[in-house]
């Protein structure tokens, strides 16, 4: 299973590679390991094995790759939806992105129709001990 981050469009840029032009920002984009699924508001010219060149701003810095159009679909509001894969990544790059990804287990607050797990319950009062058992 891959983890998927959502991003602003102002965190994402995409150019097609072969005109060598820029493509209008996305209005949002989701980010996995593998590729995006951007969408932008206008029409655009991409095709199925398209190359293109992603720009994404992380935490860390800017993360540029190659990526190549898997699907184009139109969305029901004028929308444009396109899949990119990855094809041409630094690989150190690639432990950003996957890095970037994975999500950081966090405690979570026990729900309060549930039982309360053993690690979470109050501790229990030693009983008493005798002088005899001493």
């Amino acid at each position: 299973m891959t983890t998927q981050y959502e991003l602003g469009g102002s965190d994402v840029r995409v150019a097609a590679a072969a005109a060598q032009h820029a493509l209008p920002r996305p209005v949002r984009a989701s980010v996995s390991s593998t590729g995006l699924l951007v969408v932008f508001a206008e029409p655009v010219h991409l095709h199925e094995d398209d190359a293109v060149v992603t720009s994404l701003h992380l935490p860390d810095g800017h993360l540029h790759a190659v990526a190549r159009v898997r699907r184009v679909t139109r969305g029901n509001d004028h929308t444009l939806i396109a899949a990119l894969r990855f094809s041409q990544m630094d690989d150190e790059d690639v432990q950003r992105l996957a890095a970037f990804v994975t999500p950081v287990p966090r405690a979570r607050a026990p729900h309060p129709h549930l039982p309360v797990p053993r690690t979470h319950r109050r501790p229990v009062a030693p009983e008493p001990r005798h002088a005899a058992d001493v």
